[in-house]
């Protein structure tokens, strides 16, 4: 996971810079120096055998690549999905418990909507920046210590209160969606993958510099065209693995709507 590890350190448009870069840069750069040294071949060569050899190695690894190229955006996309799903839950439920506050007697209510609040600050505040990286944060959160806060202090109290079972089953729900918030922001695609796929576009750009074409502006266009499209995926599956801090990141506007809710339902 080093490598998802260490793309999340940088700014998207950075880490497209690089790929993309990288991916069209170097084999554009290395087509003259190799045609010059195919020309000191040429004798040497059966156009046909190489041919023959080629075609089938480069298709049967354009498709190899191409399903494991698609596997990973789909794994991607799910976890995007899954980080979507977790935040709109955790949200619902903060509002919940907000509405079912009403029902608690003074000062208790006035108690429990506090925390609620101040919870939900320090998750737009805290949280996002530390998921926006894939490192297990070793330090206490600030919104973990007012949810336990809220727990401990107050639970007993909320348990014996007019709906107090519903507002304690949304606490529940709060603490188990935040703790799969942060178990997505952890998950990284693991380096073997990343080794594969880095691996295979290598092996593409090779098989492309070695194809036959007589005018370097067209072996050159061919070159461009095979690797834009790897860089770009590429990109989109290192930015979609970091569904908190990429450019596709998941927004905290739940959360704002639900900061929105607790201030309306406060005295």
């Amino acid at each position: 996971m080093l490598f998802s590890i260490f793309s999340s350190t940088l700014p998207p448009w950075l880490l497209f810079l690089l790929m993309f870069g990288g991916i069209i840069g170097l084999p554009c750069l290395a087509l003259p120096l190799m045609r010059r040294h195919q020309k000191r071949l040429e004798e040497q060569r059966d156009e046909a055998e190489e041919e023959k050899i080629i075609k089938p190695v480069t298709q049967s690894v354009g498709l190899m690549y191409a399903v494991l190229l698609g596997l990973m955006i789909l794994s991607a996309n799910n976890k995007a999905g899954a980080a979507d799903l977790g935040v709109s839950n955790e949200a619902s439920a903060i509002m919940a418990a907000a509405r079912d506050s009403v029902a608690l007697p003074e000062p208790l209510r006035s108690q429990v909507q506090h925390q609620l609040t101040r919870y939900t600050e320090l998750v737009i505040s805290d949280d996002w920046p530390i998921m926006s990286g894939h490192i297990d944060n070793q330090k206490p959160l600030k919104a973990s210590g007012e949810l336990t806060r809220l727990w401990t202090l107050y639970g007993a109290q909320i348990s014996r209160a007019p709906l107090g079972d519903s507002l304690m089953s949304n606490l529940n729900t709060i603490s188990v969606q935040r703790t799969q918030r942060f178990a997505l922001s952890r998950e990284g695609i693991p380096d073997a993958l990343w080794i594969l796929l880095i691996v295979g576009t290598a092996i593409i750009i090779y098989l492309a510099l070695l194809t036959r074409i007589k005018r370097i502006q067209d072996h050159l266009l061919m070159i461009i065209l095979t690797c834009a499209p790897m860089a770009i995926f590429l990109w989109l599956i290192a930015d979609m693995d970091n569904p908190f801090g990429g450019t596709f990141q998941i927004s905290s506007s739940a959360f704002v709507h639900a900061l929105q809710v607790l201030h309306a339902v406060a005295p």
